[in-house]
């Protein structure tokens, strides 16, 4: 817009999808006396969709040469479609083992017959709208001050259908003269709204020693919560780096930091459907000890 003012604006849109068709298949195990050979059938597919749309737009100011200030404002949407129905069936047979025999090595009679159904109709909705800001400021030659705030809101709509069945010589398993029954049946419903606030301020400080080597420390925190969960962790950070005024380009750094990843939605929910209302936030802890040797080759 002009030497203070900047937008910026990014979008994506994207679809995928997957179909996935079973082949059949016959193999023949066993010894010479005793030769068996196993044919499995299947029919159905399973058809796979994901739509992702995302779109932001940010806006710089610049009110003077040390600092800047960016407003940002974003949004997410994906939608993810698992339809699937396949039916599989297994024919054992007895191959003959007598030579003398014209249909030596050919099926003899069946041992066996059984049949299986997998079925699933499985639909997930997820938006996420962002609205944050971020600042540097420069202060003085050698310090930098940045800092950001960011408010998420998350909605979720999930539907899980899924069940098996197994037929088995002719009867379902388990077995029941009055109704068909079904194995791992999953069928839930979530609806979930959630808002997360997060928060990061950090500070770069460089100084220039008598001998020309330089010295650098930089210290942060983050923060995070999440109303879902009721948790609020904190990553503080630092690194102390020394560059010496050597003939060899070299660097030293020593580093330290909490780290966090708080979960989305996936991680929330089981093989089950059900949600888990007391996940955490995954924890790792750095230290790191480097040196840095750049050179001519």
């Amino acid at each position: 817009l002009n030497e203070k003012w900047s937008i910026e604006v990014l979008g994506n849109v994207a679809n995928n999808q997957y179909l996935v068709v079973p082949a059949n298949r016959e193999t023949t195990f066993g010894t010479v006396n005793n030769a068996v050979k196993l044919s499995i059938y299947f029919d159905g597919r399973e058809l796979t969709q994901y739509n992702t749309m995302m779109g932001g737009i940010s806006t710089i100011f610049k009110p003077n040469s040390k600092t800047k200030l960016k407003l940002i404002a974003s949004a997410y949407n994906a939608k993810e479609e698992e339809k699937y129905t396949v039916q599989g069936q297994y024919y054992i047979d007895q191959l003959e083992a007598d030579f003398g025999k014209d249909n030596f090595g050919q099926v003899a009679f069946n041992r066996g017959v059984g049949t299986f159904l997998n079925n699933g109709r499985n639909r997930i909705d997820a938006s996420v709208f962002n609205v944050e800001h971020k600042g540097t400021r420069l202060i003085g030659r050698s310090s930098e001050l940045l800092w950001g705030l960011r408010y998420q809101h998350e909605v979720i709509e999930d539907k899980l259908s899924e069940w098996r069945t197994i037929d088995s010589a002719g009867y379902v398993s388990p077995y029941s003269p009055t109704e068909i029954n079904l194995i791992d049946v999953i069928k839930t419903k979530i609806n979930l709204q959630t808002n997360r606030v997060q928060g990061y301020v950090q500070y770069t400080y460089s100084k220039q020693l008598r001998d020309s080597s330089v010295f650098s420390a930089t210290g942060g925190i983050r923060a995070n919560y999440w109303d879902f969960n009721k948790q609020t962790v904190f990553s503080p950070r630092v690194t102390l780096s020394y560059k010496p005024n050597w003939k060899q380009d070299m660097l030293f750094k020593a580093s330290y930091g909490y780290y966090y990843q708080p979960p989305f939605y996936r991680e929330m929910r089981g093989f089950d459907g059900k949600l888990n209302p007391n996940i955490k936030a995954q924890q790792s802890i750095h230290y790191l000890l480097s040196a840095d040797y750049n050179f001519r080759l």
